[in-house]
């Protein structure tokens, strides 16, 4: 690799001058050009790849540059005087780019460039926007003309900018690291994977790729594509495709040195079918003889629309509505999207027809008189064109039209009617206020003068509209032909065209359902459009309803609607039903209704009666009564399976009445009986467990606030019941109170009594076959619409379906999800057979109960007890008490002297009386109210998240205090209060929304052991249900042996079907092992026990004491102290039992050093004056085995037995001067020090361990001795 730099100045641009990396603006894009005189005269040759380039950053920008991009390109060139905006690839790039240090920042590049040798280099480079414009970032640069040209703003990202901004003379140095060619061809493939994606059939799709030769000698070769692609040279290329491959499936190809080809790859599928494979390009290069080009695609045949009815219409009598259909057809492989608008056509023309009920009596079939303008504004003057069309497919020719034009509308002129093969109309009156004006045409034989099959003759007509105009502005109109009956009266046709005011709305004459939605391939849907006479005046309608969807071909298609509305003054009374059939499902034993509307269109009162059963399984109510002319009456029929078996079963319902048209009119009625099928091994789903979305009601409104609503649908989605009449309402408010509406879907009913959707929804059990199922059961209230939502719900999500014979309220029940169930005595009250206006009860005894629930829900403990609270009528458990976990309940808590205090007391005591299916006592938890009955408990818990109803819109002491109840009781959980001024002390958020289950959750059920062993292991059985293979590494029982420590992790092993295991290991007597559980299958879905895992796990106390372990000892080496002194040593450090028994010690083998104990803290003392070490042995006991070790402990002389030493004889001999001392205490040695000096400094002479010294050095005049004793060798003599 060879380095240079391009700029050898040395100067730094300001801190709000432009660089590659100055941050005056908040985006930033430039560049600079560098010739290749200058690469030359740095002694660089090409053709050569550059594999780094790099600026010299003076000052650091402060802020992290967006999507910096740097772009190279070969340019003639030599400055930058003008803008560089071809031939730039990107070569390296940053999601985020902040340099972190001064000097030379170098980017490797994503691709080397390959200098060509001889063009010139630009370099460009850009970042979208920072969060703010500072003072920041400089670079080193050198002055060059028009050197570096640049555009900076702060209000949009300038990367691809390529117009306008400065030129600038400081242009950036900039590094190249550049890595020399190699000998031979060398190839560089770019890139080497081409994604097409989806591709229509018939169609093509190209993309292209670069073969790079940055050797020195040609690089020749062949390339070979798969079934589906062909390749071509880009543009003026000489390549050549091989002989016989006309398809171009194989192209030979040579590169000279240093250049770099364009190849166009082109995908063109031929079925729908997936084309995926290797562009294999062989080739003679050094490096790699065989590159492939991984390339995939998928060819489609796009979204193809179809529809079998392009005309629609409905001839309708005034008040009537009517409809019709058809429907849109894929018949592509690609989902079709669609969307319909319907615009109602200029001039309504509001043709009359003929009076006899069932007949369209039209003599000049199809002619129409239209108008140019759609609306009227009072006050103003104006050109109308009229226009005549004569669409009579016989001979008979138009001869005359007629318009009245209204009072407060002045008709300033008026010209012919022209435009007629036959000739011009001429107008009887040409001006005048509220006038009828009418043109006639004749030819000279007395024929009409507009032709037929299409002739068209038109008329301006200029009128002013009084300011005082309001409401419709209709023009009454007549055409007239020329053939003539025996009678002698011409054959007409009447209409009349209607202007509403200016900003009237649209007439509501029409509407279509769905108006969009998505079809797959294959499929077809079918949409309804509904006419309605209602309001509507006599005439002809019309309206085009295009559709517009993704086909490519067809993106629109037009659907043409007429309407004809007709009337008669009818003084009978005339009957109609809707429907015309009715028809009904419901399972052995269970019932369902259906409603039938009677309507009389007539204009006198009906009467009418029915028999109140029809069959022995069928009742209708009411069976007679009186319908005033334009009214309705709804009767409700029951269909009731209890005595029959599976089949279908068919009756009539007849009613007769005094109607004119059908005095005796027959509704047949078909009802099919499934066979009851009881569940088996059933597992009930507590409220708590993982959840794809919630069911909310449309009754006159949620019930719930907009941010709770809000909030859910960004947790799941929400699916609302409404009624198609209310589901536009109900889709308005939602979108414009921030829901999530991607996540939220509409459930279509006849009608919805309730937004109860807990009292009367569906309560979800898993089967034995790990099928998510619902139960329904017969709702304690007249609700008909209400109770019936059960039995679609199986339909709308695919569940299975049960029916309970038990009359039950949601609001009633709870469960634990591992078979336990609770309520209040409500249950039995409902079902002691004793009837009332609500529901037709059964008359169950409580075993008989218990049995009913063990049956369908797999309940095998049944918590019943009368309900607490005075100042409630309807029972319901959710009003005062709330399950949080398998074994933790919240229950509601009132002020002493309250009148629900020693009832709610009683339930306490109640619940503490009861085992949880942890095998635990519950552990109760409790929320104060205040004496307004707060519905606090009536709380909902949706995917760890739990909603509590706050009672002000601002909250409270009681409120707040409500919430941390709840945080306290569910650590780790979400807690939320949300504010409705609907809020009721019984009822509240828990009853006004439903949960929809996942049917592939995993669950997990476990009971805690009673007992465990200290210093062993546990054993932790878990049984784990789930729909997708387990993860293993992150299944497991998580375990700590104190409150803080660390959690450590031991896999839960599968023992056999469901049931896993894991032995745990448990820490000393009387300590507390903490663990929780955790399951993850291999879609990221995972459960807890207990519910809030670390943060508030099971507990299980350590009781029985395990096999004994011997404690363990183990010393240091050597305890050590200065003699006279003393060493206090804490023992708890060296000894250990796992046991956790209380230790005691005890020591043997000393002479001199004393020892004291106490407890586990240890003193050592020595005889006075001693000094030396002695080896003790110390032993630890737990009370039955014992461990011991030896130490040395050493005692350290600090100072002599004797202040100075005493020289008791000194002598001089011929030989030598002998010195003699008396023996010192504690001395191992004696030190003889010289001087001639008695003052002087002295010097070491030797050393000795006797008590004598012979200095044989006889040579001094006078000599001076000091002996100095000691317990060490000199040097190291203390």
């Amino acid at each position: 690799m060879t380095e240079v730099i391009i700029g050898t100045g040395t100067g730094s641009n300001g801190t709000s001058t432009a660089c590659p990396v100055n941050q005056y603006y908040r985006s930033l894009h430039g560049q600079a050009v560098y010739t290749a005189a200058e690469l030359n005269a740095a002694g660089v040759v090409g053709p050569i790849n550059i594999t780094k380039i790099g600026f010299n950053i003076t000052g650091l920008p402060s802020q992290a540059m967006p999507n910096f991009v740097v772009r190279m390109g070969h340019t003639t060139a030599t400055n930058v005087s003008s803008w560089i905006s071809t031939g730039l690839t990107q070569v390296w790039s940053s999601s985020s780019y902040q340099p972190t240090a001064t000097g030379w920042n170098m980017y490797t590049l994503s691709t080397p460039f390959l200098w060509n040798g001889i063009d010139n280099i630009v370099v460009d480079t850009a970042f979208n926007q920072i969060a703010s414009w500072n003072y920041s970032g400089t670079t080193e640069y050198t002055e060059v003309s028009n050197g570096y040209r640049y555009v900076r703003q702060d209000s949009s990202d300038q990367t691809n900018i390529f117009s306008g901004g400065y030129n600038s003379s400081y242009r950036p140095n900039l590094k190249l690291t550049l890595q020399p060619n190699q000998s031979g061809p060398v190839i560089l493939v770019n890139p080497t994977t081409l994604a097409y994606g989806d591709v229509a059939v018939g169609s093509t799709d190209t993309k292209t790729f670069t073969i790079q030769n940055s050797g020195d000698q040609t690089l020749t070769g062949t390339i070979t594509t798969p079934a589906g692609y062909t390749v071509a040279a880009a543009r003026n290329s000489t390549e050549v495709t091989l002989a016989g491959k006309e398809s171009r499936n194989s192209l030979n190809f040579s590169i000279n040195a240093g250049a770099t080809k364009t190849y166009n790859l082109t995908f063109a599928p031929t079925a729908v079918a997936s084309y995926n494979g290797n562009v294999v390009i062989a080739n003679n290069s050094i490096n790699n003889t065989s590159v492939n080009i991984a390339v995939t695609g998928t060819g489609y045949i796009p979204p193809t629309i179809s529809i079998d009815n392009d005309s629609l219409y409905a001839y309708l009598q005034v008040g009537t509505q009517g409809a019709d259909s058809f429907t849109i057809t894929n018949t592509g492989s690609q989902t079709l999207i669609y969307s319909i608008d319907i615009e109602e056509m200029s001039g309504k023309n509001n043709t009359e027809l003929s009076n006899s009920k069932g007949k369209k009596n039209r003599d000049i079939t199809g002619s129409t008189l239209t108008i140019n303008a759609t609306d009227y504004t009072p006050g103003t003057t104006l050109d109308w064109t009229f226009t005549a069309t004569n669409n009579s497919t016989d001979a008979e020719w138009m001869q005359d039209v007629t318009i009245s034009f209204p009072a407060g509308v002045t008709v300033n002129s008026a010209t012919n009617f022209v435009g007629g093969d036959g000739g011009d109309m001429t107008p009887n009156v040409t001006s005048g206020n509220g006038v009828t004006i009418t043109w006639h045409g004749e030819t000279s034989s007395g024929w009409g003068v507009i032709y037929s099959n299409g002739d068209s003759a038109s008329a301006t007509v200029n009128v002013t509209i009084g300011s005082g105009f309001s409401g419709d502005l209709t023009l009454p109109w007549t055409l007239h032909g020329d053939e003539y009956e025996y009678s002698g009266e011409p054959h007409t046709l009447s209409g009349s065209i209607v202007l509403p005011s200016t900003g009237s709305p649209d007439p509501t004459w029409y509407s279509a359902s769905p108006l969009s939605g998505s079809i797959a391939a294959g499929q077809s849907e079918t949409v309804t459009v509904n006419f309605s006479a209602v309001d509507m005046a006599v005439g002809s309608y019309y309206a085009d309803l295009t559709i517009t969807s993704n086909d490519p071909v067809n993106p629109t298609l037009v659907v043409d609607l007429q309407m004809d509305v007709w009337d008669e003054i009818v003084t009978d009374p005339l009957i109609a039903v809707t429907p015309a059939s009715v028809s009904g499902t419901a399972v052995e034993g269970a019932s369902t209704t259906a409603t039938v509307t009677v309507t009389n269109n007539g204009g006198a009162a009906l009467t009418w009666s029915t028999s109140s059963s029809f069959a022995t399984w069928g009742t209708v109510s009411p069976t007679s009564g009186t319908i005033a002319a334009g009214g309705n009456t709804v009767l409700t029929l029951t269909l009731n399976a209890a005595a029959l078996t599976a089949g279908t079963y068919n009756a009539n319902m007849v009613i007769t009445s005094n109607a004119v048209n059908e005095p005796s009119l027959t509704v047949p009625v078909s009802f099919t009986v499934e066979a009851y099928v009881e569940p088996s091994d059933i597992r009930f789903i507590a409220e708590w467990e993982p959840a794809t979305g919630v069911l909310i009601a449309y009754a006159n409104g949620f019930g719930l606030p907009y941010p709770m609503i809000a909030d859910l649908s960004n947790r799941g989605n929400v699916y609302v019941l409404v009624t198609s009449s209310n589901q536009g309402n109900a889709s308005s408010q939602l979108s414009s109170n921030g829901v999530n509406m991607s996540n939220v879907s509409f459930i279509i009913r006849d009608g919805v009594n309730t937004y109860w959707t807990r009292d009367y929804g569906p309560w979800s059990i898993f089967d034995a076959n790990g099928e998510m199922a619902i139960v329904d059961f017969r709702y304690n209230r007249n609700r008909p619409y209400d109770n019936a939502v059960n039995a679609i719900l199986d339909d709308q999500f695919g569940f299975g379906y049960y029916y309970m014979p038990l009359v039950a309220t949601g609001g009633n029940v709870m469960t634990d999800g591992q078979g336990k169930m609770m309520s209040t005595n409500l249950i039995m009250t409902e079902n002691d057979g004793v009837q009332n206006s609500q529901v037709t009860e059964y008359s169950y005894t409580l075993a008989e109960i218990e049995d009913l629930v063990a049956e369908y829900l797999g309940v095998n403990e049944y918590f019943m007890y009368a309900d607490p609270l005075s100042n409630s009528s309807i029972d319901h458990i959710d009003c005062h008490a709330k399950l949080l976990d398998v074994d933790k309940v919240m229950i509601a808590r009132v002020p002493v002297g309250h009148s629900n205090y020693t009832a709610l007391e009683n339930v306490v005591d109640y619940w503490e009386s009861k085992t949880s299916s942890y095998g635990t006592p519950y552990q109760i938890f409790r929320v104060d109210q205040t004496s307004e009955n707060e519905p606090y408990a009536n709380s909902f818990i949706f995917n760890n998240k739990i909603y509590v109803p706050q009672w002000n819109s601002t909250a409270s002491a009681a409120d707040q205090a409500a919430i941390a109840a709840y945080q306290t009781a569910m650590p780790g959980y979400t807690v939320q209060g949300y504010y409705s001024s609907s809020w009721l002390s019984d009822d509240a958020a828990h009853c006004r929304v439903h949960t929809i289950f996942d049917e592939q959750m995993i669950h997990l059920a476990h009971v805690q052991p009673t007992s465990a062993t200290a210093n062993s292991y546990v054993t932790l059985d878990v049984t784990i249900t789930h729909s997708n293979p387990l993860n293993g590494g992150s299944t497991y029982i998580a375990y700590r042996h104190s409150t803080t420590g660390q959690w450590q992790t031991i896999p839960l092993t599968l023992v056999s079907g469901n049931n896993w295991t894991a032995s745990v290991p448990t820490p000393a007597l009387g300590q507390t092992l903490y663990y929780y559980i955790l399951a993850t299958d291999t879609t990221g879905r995972s459960a807890k026990l207990p519910l809030c895992g670390a943060s508030d796990p099971f507990e299980l106390l350590v009781d029985t004491a395990g096999a004994n372990n011997a404690p363990t000892i183990a010393l240091p080496e050597t305890f050590e102290f200065d003699m006279n002194g003393n060493l206090v040593v804490d023992f708890s450090q060296y000894v250990d039992d796992v046991d956790g028994d209380t230790l005691t010690l005890s020591y043997s083998g000393n002479t001199n050093v004393n020892v004291a104990i106490n407890g586990l803290t240890v003193t050592f003392s020595a005889t006075a004056d001693w000094y030396g070490i002695e080896a003790l042995t110390f032993t630890v006991s737990d009370g039955t085995d014992t461990a011991s070790d030896d130490v040395n402990v050493k005692v350290n002389l600090t100072w002599l037995a004797v202040p100075d030493v005493s020289v008791s004889y000194i002598d001089a001999t011929p030989d030598y001067v002998k010195l003699q001392w008396s023996a010192i205490l504690n001395a191992n040695y004696y030190q003889i020090w010289v001087s001639a000096d008695p003052y002087g400094t002295y010097s070491f002479l030797g050393q000795t361990t006797d008590t004598y010294w012979n200095d044989m050095d006889l040579s001094h005049a006078m000599r001076f001795y000091k002996v100095i004793a000691s317990n060490e060798s000199y040097p190291y003599a203390k």
